[in-house]
């Protein structure tokens, strides 16, 4: 077998995002979160546009597990948004490299990783050799058309920067310079053709009963999220939500 041996799941682990996925994470290896975990292993500078529930955080996440296992001096920051987002977030890392290290044979702590609300709480001084950046631009559905990484923290996050260091970003619009940008909506095109057939719930309520499709649409999980599924929160979310938060319809919003 490949990987028969601890060595060679390591070596395996580092070069085939699938079984990374798989094995050290414990996670289904849905062809799309494997290109975005290839795309940030294949760029310096990468950001990724996916659409909402689709498992951008654990990519995220997995690719600062990655980077501590396979490069367990590096100096890494997880810019989260908000602070209860980064407080979450550095739990799920510290939990998914504990997961991990029954594998490797060593601990990590919790000061492993630097988890911070906002790029301008990153210390200049500080060089980090990997920067992620998880769904750094609030959605309408919060109320708040704001970034979290707004005027300035480009700079600040590039600063930070080791000279050989890395960013990945997650989020609608790409908001680092120089980032080769990848763009997953979850229509691989356009929204097709459907009528919702409506119902009432036994205490009241209008639902949907069945969607009726006249089209054959390509999705990009189709596993993840099914078409009824995205449809039906096509009509529950509104259309343009939804082409914000599903098909990628980047707003350019002002602070």
């Amino acid at each position: 077998m490949p990987w028969s041996t601890k060595e060679k799941r390591l070596s395996l682990g580092e070069t085939d995002s699938a079984f990374f996925l798989m094995y050290f994470r414990n996670l289904v290896p849905y062809p799309h979160l494997v290109k975005w975990l290839d795309h940030a292993q294949e760029n310096r500078f990468a950001w990724i546009s996916g659409p909402r529930d689709y498992g951008k955080t654990e990519a995220a996440v997995s690719i600062v597990v990655r980077e501590l296992i396979y490069n367990p001096g590096a100096k890494i920051a997880f810019v989260a948004g908000v602070g209860s987002s980064a407080r979450r977030r550095a739990d799920k890392i510290l939990q998914a490299t504990q997961s991990a290290s029954w594998e490797l044979d060593v601990d990590y702590s919790p000061e492993a990783v630097n988890c911070v609300a906002r790029g301008y709480e990153l210390d200049g001084d500080t060089k980090y050799d990997l920067i992620v950046l998880d769904d750094v631009v609030a959605t309408r559905r919060s109320h708040i058309a704001q970034r979290a990484l707004g005027r300035g923290e480009e700079e600040a996050v590039l600063k930070a920067l080791a000279p050989t260091g890395r960013v990945v970003g997650f989020g609608p619009m790409c908001l680092v310079s120089g980032c080769v940008h990848r763009v997953d909506p979850a229509f691989t095109g356009p929204v097709p053709k459907h009528t919702l057939h409506h119902g009432v719930a036994e205490d009241g309520r209008p639902v949907i009963e069945r969607v009726e499709l006249h089209e054959h649409p390509t999705t990009l999980a189709p596993d993840l999220r099914s078409v009824d599924y995205l449809l039906k929160q096509r009509y529950y979310t509104g259309t343009k939500m939804f082409d914000e938060e599903y098909m990628l319809v980047a707003q350019q919003w002002t602070e």
